[in-house]
């Protein structure tokens, strides 16, 4: 029991260090920007944020 909550640590820890930067690499993922983002609320479209930092 011990050993399969470790794992699933592990594996929550890797997507949470890996999956931002995935996301990023994706054609079409831009960098925040205000005004794109006020302009896609406006105009109905979905957002999907990605925060994350480097420490």
């Amino acid at each position: 029991m011990r050993r399969s909550l470790l794992m699933i640590g592990i594996v929550l820890i890797a997507a949470v260090l890996v999956l931002p930067q995935a996301a990023l690499a994706l054609e079409g993922w831009k960098a925040y920007d205000a005004k794109a983002f006020a302009q896609a609320q406006k105009d109905g479209k979905t957002i999907f944020v990605v925060v994350h930092t480097d420490w």
